[in-house]
């Protein structure tokens, strides 16, 4: 017995040192930056265990009943950037991966058993100043096994055992944080729980509303010559992506996919890099991540460090950080740092861009 609390209290330690902590409830003002930033548990859909975030200007909302997921983020009083899955709202449990909509996390390349793990069950919710951070239990791979534990205390319990822990993987958790601006980051940290060492990357994906356009910059233009003989960006395509399809737009300083409810077939493209950012307009409203990026590392998907997916429903503004060989214990996190803006509505011509992009100054 004095070996089993030595052991869990080496693991508690080191999941407390990746955020991993207990509930706290209640309503937190944060003064953070330029304003003030309020913390408050909601109900929002169905969902009872919700946490909203704000400056009084933008609202960020996460959902801890499954995940972890941010399933809204607007200006406040207006409309959600992000789609939500009408079918999914308010449900919990569950074996089978279900989409619900929002941002979550993943971990890449995509393998069925490994990037579909079934997220839907309540994950544990610490606030840190104008922190919250979003703890998944550990993932446990075994159906039978995951059928019989499922929160945190109850697979720390069992992760004694070398047998048990055979099935475990990955551990996620998002920490969000608000400043005074409205400005948001989110650190997506994926910690090995498991035996062996694993070769990933972390996959961060938003799902935007539908009726909107996708943005994507391209570098500069230089002409043919002396320091312009190597390649600036690479493109990665699907196979199912038709590079005639209506949707998708290439021009100088930008490439542009426009989500379309009438499109019968999905696509998607890869980048192995964007000048630092990514955006989705929606009417008066620009959605932007900002993104790290490190040239000299490898990266999923022929290199993909950024991917757009789109179908009927909604599009995917999705971001990878770089494939890491992570050893039992080890934790790789990948940042991106949100902006919403308001700008005249575009259409998918360069004018239109520049005139709501430019003044923005965007950048790495």
């Amino acid at each position: 017995m004095k070996q089993d609390r030595t052991w869990k209290n080496r693991w508690a330690g080191r999941l407390a040192r990746i955020g991993y902590g207990v509930g706290i409830l209640g309503y937190f003002t944060i003064t953070a930056g330029a304003g003030t930033v309020n913390i408050e548990k909601i109900e929002y859909q169905g969902w009872q265990n919700c946490y909203r975030m704000s400056n009084g200007e933008v609202e960020l909302i996460a959902v801890a009943d499954v995940g972890p997921r941010l399933i809204h983020f607007g200006f406040v009083g207006g409309p959600n950037v992000l789609y939500v899955d009408a079918s999914t709202v308010g449900k919990t449990g569950g074996d089978n991966w279900v989409s619900y909509g929002g941002h979550r996390l993943w971990v890449a390349p995509e393998l069925v058993e490994v990037t579909y793990y079934p997220d839907n069950f309540p994950v544990d919710v610490e606030i840190a100043g104008n922190k919250l951070i979003l703890t998944a239990p550990p993932e446990v791979t075994d159906p039978a096994l995951r059928a019989q534990y499922q929160s945190r205390q109850e697979i720390l319990e069992q992760m004694e055992d070398p047998a048990f822990r055979k099935s475990v993987k990955f551990i996620k958790q998002m920490i969000v944080t608000m400043s005074g601006t409205g400005e948001v980051t989110i650190e997506h940290k994926i910690t090995n729980g498991g035996l062996k060492t694993e070769s990933i990357a972390p996959w961060a994906l938003s799902v935007m509303t539908a009726g909107g356009i996708g943005i994507f910059s391209t570098p500069p233009y230089a002409p043919h010559g002396p320091g312009h003989f190597l390649p600036e960006q690479a493109l990665q395509i699907w196979s199912y992506t038709d590079l005639t399809d209506p949707r998708l737009k290439f021009m100088k300083k930008y490439i542009t996919f426009r989500q379309d409810p009438a499109a019968d077939k999905p696509i998607k493209f890869g980048f192995s890099q964007t000048q630092g950012w990514a955006g989705y307009a929606l009417g008066d409203q620009l959605f932007v991540k900002k993104l790290d990026y490190y040239p000299s590392e490898t990266y999923p998907d022929m290199g993909a460090s950024v991917e757009i997916f789109t179908n009927q429903e909604m599009m995917e503004i999705e971001s990878l950080g770089p494939l890491v060989n992570l050893k039992p214990g080890e934790t790789t996190c990948h940042r991106e740092r949100w902006q919403l803006f308001r700008i005249t509505p575009v259409s998918q011509t360069e004018e239109s861009l520049d005139r709501a992009i430019l003044p923005l100054n965007l950048g790495s």
